[in-house]
């Protein structure tokens, strides 16, 4: 069974500058944009499409938000890092209870089962470390799934030095958002299994379907009405700001990877590709380094359209100065 362990604090670290009140003057601070990467990522299996980077004012205002006076209504759990690490060279199969039934009745409710299943890829196999890793879709009565299988598709760590699966940190971290409630993709199965010398592990999530990536909703930025552009800002700031207030930084807030749904009352917003998720330790430059990605590559959010966002990270009025 998994184990946990509490994560010990540096006596001299100082405590991370939680997220400030008000929105800020039109600073253009933007030589802290030089350091953020700016690759996407592969974002949903089989799309393969990528948004240029545009240069614009809007990343600005991350800096002097983050270097304002300190807010304490950031979220209660602001900067404590996530204390819980799972250990161990195997996990216990994961079968999630509401899809339990359905794959029984298909016969592909254990490993051996998913793992021989006949499927089309979506993409060409991962072969960069010395493995392979495969996604493939999977339809049963209606629903969709991916099901991901990797074989010898090893990350190294210092808490694992003889290696895992990839797949094991992404569906830690997948158990890790629904602890939280932070919006994300959800696990139906994982699993992993030695034989004879062969490490595989597979994962099998509920698709996204009914639902559109950030990316492609802007590419049609400009037929969506004002009403929608607001409602899509608001979405993605909230998200922005629950994963944060609860400490996690997931390292590619990219367009590819926020998928966003209509509502009654406006959009809905979640995060897939967890797998680089990690605890936010560093407090202004973890926050700034994990936001300003995206509003850079989101080159139909020019500045003055973009404050929703802001006042809905900063749980503020859009009106806030």
């Amino acid at each position: 069974y998994p184990q946990r362990f509490e994560v010990a604090q540096p006596a001299d670290r100082r405590p991370a500058d939680p997220v400030p009140d008000r929105l800020p003057q039109r600073r253009l601070l933007a030589r802290v944009l030089a350091q953020v990467p700016d690759h996407q990522g592969p974002g949903v299996p089989g799309q393969g499409r990528q948004i240029p980077s545009v240069g614009h004012p809007a990343p600005a205002f991350l800096h002097a938000i983050l270097s304002a006076q300190a807010l304490e209504r950031v979220g209660q759990a602001t900067d404590s890092p996530c204390a819980e690490v799972f250990r161990g060279t195997r996990m216990n199969d994961f079968l999630a209870t509401e899809d339990r039934a359905l794959l029984e009745r298909h016969g592909l409710a254990d490993f051996d089962a998913l793992w021989a299943r006949q499927l089309d890829a979506v993409d060409e196999p991962n072969t960069s470390r010395g493995g392979w890793s495969s996604v493939f879709r999977l339809e049963l009565e209606g629903r969709g799934f991916y099901l991901k299988r990797q074989s010898n598709y090893l990350t190294r760590t210092l808490h694992r030095p003889f290696g895992e699966p990839t797949f094991a940190r992404e569906f830690r971290n997948i158990s890790r958002y629904r602890q939280k409630a932070i919006p994300a993709l959800q696990a139906a199965f994982y699993g992993e299994r030695k034989v004879a010398g062969e490490y595989r592990a597979l994962l099998l999530t509920r698709a996204l379907d009914g639902w559109n990536d950030l990316d492609s909703l802007l590419e049609q930025w400009s037929t969506l009405s004002d009403a929608q552009h607001r409602a899509i800002l608001v979405a993605c700031g909230q998200l922005a700001r629950k994963l944060h207030g609860v400490g996690q930084v997931p390292g590619c807030f990219y367009p590819k990877h926020l998928f966003l749904q209509a509502t009654r009352d406006g959009y809905a917003a979640q995060l897939i590709d967890l797998a680089k998720t990690r605890p936010l330790l560093l407090g202004r430059r973890d926050r700034v380094q994990d936001l300003a990605p995206l509003l850079r590559r989101a080159g139909a959010w020019s500045p003055e359209p973009v404050r929703p966002f802001l006042a809905a990270y900063l749980a503020q009025p859009p009106e806030s100065q």
